[in-house]
């Protein structure tokens, strides 16, 4: 990636990054939210992004190396377990490679909200990816992210079909063939 790819690449990522400080300044209990260090890490050992909370205050730190990487027509990207299937907050299809960046973005945001509300406003920890987690995700998500998805049922179906033929399933060879194969 040249320099000016990584430069639109770095504004974009930033739009996003305000666009969801926008969203959540919009709360009641978040007014005076604002990100305090916001690293692009650009590091191919990177593997990981990460939202919480800094010596300064809220941040969110992106391994952007993971987002150079060149996608198929359409890929699946998955989010954690337990909450991949949800229909706001779970993974999806998509063919847009910035849709990935959108998400990655829209998940290490709440994690800083949800620093933010422990430590600012003295709300209960919870677990990294509870209910004080999921809760500001899912109202990211709703605002910004979730209506520029495509359809996702046409999308898993180009998907699916994607997958059969890159992995065709093998036969297994029957008596007479591994006879054969063996001289017997």
């Amino acid at each position: 990636m040249d320099s000016k790819e990584r430069n639109k690449l770095e504004v974009f990522t930033y739009r996003w990054i305000s666009d969801c400080e926008d969203v959540i300044t919009s709360w009641d209990d978040c007014k005076d939210f604002a990100i305090h260090k916001c690293i692009l890490d650009w590091s191919p050992r990177r593997r990981s992004s990460r939202g919480g909370w800094y010596s300064t205050g809220p941040g969110i730190n992106i391994a952007m190396n993971n987002f150079i990487k060149t996608r198929s027509e359409v890929y699946r990207m998955y989010e954690y377990p337990s909450f991949d299937d949800s229909s706001v907050i779970g993974g999806f299809y998509a063919s847009d490679p910035n849709l990935a960046i959108g998400m990655t973005i829209c998940h290490e945001m709440a994690h800083a909200v949800q620093f933010y509300r422990v430590l600012h406003l003295g709300y209960a920890r919870g677990k990294p990816h509870g209910d004080e987690f999921k809760t500001p995700y899912a109202m990211i998500r709703r605002a910004i992210f979730n209506k520029l998805l495509p359809d996702q049922v046409k999308m898993k179906q180009e998907y699916d079909a994607l997958i059969n033929n890159i992995v065709k399933p093998y036969r297994l060879a029957n008596t007479k063939e591994l006879n054969h194969l063996f001289g017997i």
